[in-house]
C-alpha cells in the first residue's frame, strides 16, 4: 500500500494477503452492485434508458455551464458599473464639498 508521503511514481508491493484482501473488497461491491441492478429492475428501470438519461445529463452540464458564464460575465459588468459610479460619486462628494 502506499504510504501519504510517497511520490505518486513510486508504486508499493502488495503481499498476497493485500492482494486476497482487495479482491474480496472487489467482489462484494460487485455483488452490492449486483443487487442495486435488480432492485431498480424490479422498480421498473431498464438499461436501455440508461443512455437516455446520461445524453440528459450531459445537456443539463452544458446549460449550466453556460448559464454560469453569462452570471460571471453580469457580476464583473455589475463590479465594473459600480466602481465607475462609486468613483463617480465620491468625486462629485469631494467637488460639491469644496464648492460650500
Amino acid at each position: 500500500m502506499k504510504s501519504n508521503n510517497e511520490s505518486p511514481k513510486q508504486t508499493s508491493v502488495l503481499t498476497a494477503e493485500e492482494v486476497k484482501e482487495r479482491i474480496s473488497l472487489l467482489e462484494k461491491r460487485n455483488q452490492e452492485i449486483d443487487l442495486e441492478i435488480e432492485l431498480l429492475q424490479s422498480q421498473g428501470f431498464k438499461v436501455e434508458e440508461l443512455q437516455w438519461h446520461i445524453d440528459k445529463l450531459h445537456e443539463y452540464n452544458e446549460i449550466k455551464d453556460a448559464a454560469q458564464c453569462v452570471l460571471g460575465r453580469l457580476d464583473n459588468f455589475r463590479r465594473a458599473v459600480r466602481t465607475k459610479y462609486s468613483n463617480d460619486s465620491e468625486r462629485d462628494l469631494r467637488l460639491h464639498l469644496k464648492l460650500i
